[in-house]
C-alpha cells in the first residue's frame, strides 16, 4: 500500500509519541491540512487496515491496529 508523506508522518507520530490515538483535528494540525483532506487520509488508512476508528463523527479517534 502506498502512503503519502502526511500519512507516513502520522504513523511515525503514533509509533513514537505517547499518544495512543489521534482525532481528525489533531491530525490536521500535525500535518497542516484541511479537515476534509485529513478525513480523506484517515479513511484511506482505515480501509487499508492500518488504523482502527473508535467512535463516530467529530469525536472519532484513530489508533494503530495491533
Amino acid at each position: 500500500m502506498a502512503l503519502n508523506r502526511r500519512q507516513s508522518r502520522l504513523l511515525e507520530h503514533l509509533k513514537t509519541a505517547t499518544a495512543v490515538a489521534v482525532t481528525n483535528r489533531e491530525y490536521c494540525q500535525l500535518v497542516t491540512v484541511s479537515e476534509r483532506t485529513g478525513l480523506r487520509d484517515l479513511t484511506h488508512l482505515v480501509k487499508n487496515g492500518v488504523l482502527t476508528r473508535i467512535g463516530k463523527r467529530k469525536g472519532a479517534r484513530y489508533q494503530l491496529n495491533a
